[in-house]
């Protein structure tokens, strides 16, 4: 990808904190939301924080002649995992992210849009002491909306989402986590002023590295 906006500049990091501000509030309050909460490195219910590197592809699939490059993008994420045993979780996890769409040959902006990419996830833990490395296979929708390109619009799709990643107990039911997932499948085609233009591949990567809270969900609902 030729085209990438820097997520550091002033204007982005204000938007980032934004984003990210009601999620780390969430996040933080959740140990004295009651005073039955307490951390459990074996609780059933695992909530964090995190910030993700969004890396789309972009392969177009039609016979247009158009090539084009989709921005790069770092958001905040919330994922919320609830282990039906030991080893056994469903998570999901989203974020909005933004991007712009540029003409690979001269560089112009074709348009800017917004993705809301909901994932859910069947996921397998396994216990090295500290250490809890997983991986997990789910279902992922693009939705896709807000473009601002001059009659530019494209279809939302389904995909398949796999991934995996380690978190690390910290004490206390904090976690450290790294999480990686590869969605495939997503196939957006292009309508341009309301006529057929291209399909484009957009099958992102997403990159995740944050911090989690884990306890039993149950104590949520102690007087």
């Amino acid at each position: 990808m030729t085209n990438f906006k820097p997520f550091y500049s002033l204007a982005a990091v204000k938007r980032y904190v934004l984003l990210a501000a009601p999620l780390m509030a969430i996040a933080l309050a959740l140990p004295a939301a009651s005073p039955a909460l307490a951390g459990d490195n074996q609780g059933n219910t695992l909530i964090k924080v995190l910030g993700t590197y969004v890396l789309p592809e972009s392969d177009l699939k039609g016979a247009s002649g158009l090539t084009i490059d989709v921005e790069e993008r770092a958001v905040p994420t919330l994922s919320i995992a609830y282990f039906l045993t030991n080893n056994i979780a469903v998570e999901t996890i989203c974020c909005f992210t933004s991007h712009s769409i540029f003409n690979q040959a001269n560089g112009a902006k074709i348009s800017d849009v917004w993705i809301f990419p909901p994932t859910l996830s069947l996921q397998y833990h396994q216990q090295l002491g500290a250490f809890k490395p997983y991986v997990g296979v789910g279902v992922n929708y693009m939705a896709i909306f807000d473009e601002s390109g001059p009659g530019i619009d494209l279809k939302n799709d389904w995909g398949l989402a796999l991934g995996g990643g380690v978190d690390v107990a910290l004490g206390g039911g904090w976690q450290l986590s790294f999480d990686v997932k590869k969605i495939i499948g997503i196939d957006s085609d292009i309508h341009a002023g309301g006529a057929y233009l291209d399909t484009v591949e957009l099958d992102p990567w997403m990159v995740s590295v944050g911090v989690g809270y884990r306890f039993n969900f149950q104590d949520l609902l102690a007087q």
